[in-house]
């Protein structure tokens, strides 16, 4: 399963959860803890200031703790590691006498503790009634909501158990061994504990990267899982997906719980989700709202237009035209944009472009957590797109950092959240342009280099003529992601940039060069974008999908999956061998954040490898990208799955007409019915 990015947002004070390891061994004191080490962006703060992060540093009553995106931090409990704070997320440390603890106010953390500590010591890991009491053993903990805690142990044995607030009375209690893995609800004061097995596939990337340190624990937890993934494949454990369909409603079948929410398409619609962020958007008489996973309205549908996706807090955007509201989970209104131009919601920030009061184009960044705006860059407006009004193009934050690029100056800017500039591509626009003009020159042309740029006029063998020097960088329509921004230019429908951050280069695609026989038809091309983990995107590694519409009014295309780290290009960085860079070419294909790419031939749906290349597999009538390890595939029986990357059936079956993901969730659609699926445990609700 694909590591999920979790975050907890002030859990309620009603749901404690208490995890007790038992061990022997050497005995440990609990009396120093320090910062063994960072990765990425991270931060440690003391009660008045913040601190530079370094190896080494002790850590004291008091500190504050965070990560950022691709950011992680070790903590060390004398000689030894404690814990590891996956991406985003906020510790404070408490320290009285021989105790110490650890507030979790938001990701998850990693704990492993080779040495008990003695009797009279204590080390807890806390998030509001929540505990984690640490002695000798190895897991994590994670929290997906305010609602729900999942403790997953990898050695050892813990108990745990849920305190009601106010009694202080134990209302549930578990025990859970290795290879097994317990989620606590609490709700309406009312709580419970669900045990389940899980393999390796389920350990997250934060967590795998310390465990290939210790081979021989490794091993030790390869062999404690390996018999779990074979009882599962048997079916133990596995529902009959007879339950009643409440929305919300968990379907305990296959490795994992499956998350069930049905509405009728008629009344309304539900338009994309995302199950981390527990949003779903919806569509009733033409207008935009939004439910939780229990079906509940949290934003009535009073809006015209949707906006932005649900990311992984359950931040979205709906508008009105030309203004935006960003919404919570809880539905509460978050930020008002006046004549939105562009917007992107990650990392407890939104990023917009908009006109200002004073009719002045400007991008900007809203800190949600801070509730304030701490980046604000007003634009010059020389000119307008004719028929689009003022462009600008703008990507989510990530790492604390987002890219714009608007129609007026054409370049691309790099920036931080608090409006310092990190980059700009100037030096290249510079670089290609003195290669324009000496090749301008070579031509017998005159040159002439203003403020607006180089233009050169011809004058020989009775023609003239005149040729300017046009740089494009392109609207960065989606996030960034593995070092690249795909660009699509505002002045050249048929090219595309694609940015090299880290080189600080680009290459400049001909789209229409990639036609060829029997497409030679093809007027219109754009890239596909795809979700993962709350954001959308372009590429997935040196790879994209061009979607290719027929130039005659038909609903005709053909999409083009190429790898662009096979671009041979000139001096000027303009791609020479475009059909080179075709890796399958199919009337349909898919790009997803992790498995294959679905397509179709227009007989039957497939799936294709990273080379393109057709997978040895049954073939369907309609199929899914893959999310989180999983597939929704409908066989031609009219029966749709839920299956894994080897296509093995995760669900029993569900009547379809045809499916599909839609954000971070799988859609069923039957006739008016509609059903979103998504992977993870989640509460039963009373009643239906």
């Amino acid at each position: 399963m694909k590591e999920k990015m979790t975050r907890i947002a002030g859990m309620a004070v009603a749901l404690g959860l208490m995890v007790l390891g038992a061990a022997c061994g050497n005995q440990a004191a609990a009396t120093t803890m320090k910062l063994a080490g960072t990765e990425g962006e991270t931060f440690v703060r003391d009660e008045e200031k913040e601190l530079e992060p370094v190896a080494d540093m002790n850590l004291y009553s008091g500190y504050l703790l965070g990560t950022e995106q691709e950011g992680y931090l070790w903590i060390d409990l004398d000689s030894v590691k404690l814990a590891k704070m996956d991406e985003n997320s906020r510790i404070g440390i408490r320290k009285s006498g021989k105790e110490l603890e650890i507030e979790l106010d938001a990701g998850s953390l990693f704990f492993q503790v080779t040495e008990p500590l003695e009797e009279d010591e204590t080390m807890y890991i806390r998030n509001s009634n929540m505990v984690v009491g640490i002695r000798g053993t190895c897991g994590w903990v994670e929290a997906p909501d305010e609602e729900h805690l999942r403790v997953y142990i990898l050695e050892g044995v813990v108990e745990c158990s849920i305190t009601d607030p106010d009694t202080k009375e134990v209302i549930a209690s578990q025990e859970v061994a290795a290879g097994q893995w317990a989620q606590a609800v609490w709700k309406d004061g009312k709580g419970e504990i669900a045990l389940e097995q899980f393999t390796e596939e389920g350990i997250p990337d934060f967590v795998r990267t310390e465990l290939e340190k210790d081979p021989k624990l490794q091993e030790k937890i390869s062999e404690v899982l390996a018999p779990v993934q074979q009882d599962d494949a048997d079916g133990e454990g596995s529902g009959d997906g007879t339950a009643e369909d409440a929305p919300g409603q968990e379907e305990p079948e296959g490795e994992q719980a499956v998350g069930v929410i049905r509405t009728d398409k008629a009344s309304l619609e539900f338009v994309n989700g995302n199950a981390p962020g527990g949003v779903i958007v919806t569509l009733r008489d033409g207008l935009y709202g939004a439910v939780d996973l229990e079906g509940e309205e949290i934003v009535p549908n009073s809006y015209s237009s949707y906006l932005r996706t649900p990311n992984d807090q359950g931040q979205f955007a709906l508008g009105d035209g030309e203004n935006a509201t960003v919404f919570d989970r809880q539905g509460n209104v978050l930020l008002e944009v006046q004549e939105l131009i562009c917007m992107g919601i990650s990392e407890n920030a939104v990023t917009y472009g908009h006109m200002n009061e004073a009719g002045k184009p400007e991008v900007c960044c809203y800190d949600i957590a801070e509730g304030r705006q701490t980046a604000r860059i007003e634009l010059e407006q020389r000119y307008e797109l004719i028929g689009y009004g003022y462009g600008i193009g703008i990507t989510s934050l990530q790492d604390g950092e987002f890219l714009y690029s608007d129609a007026d100056d054409l370049n691309m800017h790099r920036i931080r959240k608090d409006g310092t500039i990190v980059w700009t591509d100037e030096e290249q626009e510079a670089r290609l342009q003195e290669i324009w003009v000496e090749e301008m020159r070579a031509e017998g042309a005159a040159i002439e280099v203003t403020e607006e740029g180089a233009y050169a006029t011809f004058s020989s063998n009775g023609s003239a003529g005149t040729s300017i020097f046009g740089y494009d960088p392109g609207c960065p329509v989606q996030s960034a992601r593995d070092g690249y921004i795909v660009g699509t230019p505002w002045l050249e429908a048929s090219l595309l940039r694609i940015h090299d951050l880290n080189a600080g280069e680009s290459i400049q695609l001909d789209m229409y060069s990639l036609e060829g026989d029997p497409v030679d038809c093809i007027y219109d091309f754009w890239p596909q974008s795809y979700y993962d983990c709350g954001q959308w995107y372009i590429n997935r590694g040196t790879s994209l999908v061009l979607r290719g519409s027929a130039y005659d009014g038909t609903e005709e295309q053909m999409d083009f999956l190429i790898d662009f780290s096979r671009a041979q290009t000139d001096a000027s960085g303009d791609v020479t061998n475009e059909q080179e860079l075709v890796l399958a070419k199919y009337p349909y294909i898919k790009l997803a954040g992790d498995g294959y790419y679905t397509a179709s031939d227009g007989e039957a749906w497939f799936y294709l490898d990273e080379q393109g290349n057709r997978v040895d597999s049954p073939e369907w009538a309609d199929c899914s990208g893959f999310y989180q390890g999983y597939a929704l595939v409908l066989e031609k029986d009219g029966m749709a799955y839920l299956v894994d990357r080897d296509f093995d059936k995760a669900t029993e079956g569900y009547p379809a007409d045809s499916v599909s993901q839609a954000g971070g969730m799988f859609c069923i659609a039957k006739g008016d019915e509609q059903t979103f699926l998504y992977m993870g445990l989640q509460e039963t609700p009373e009643g239906d």
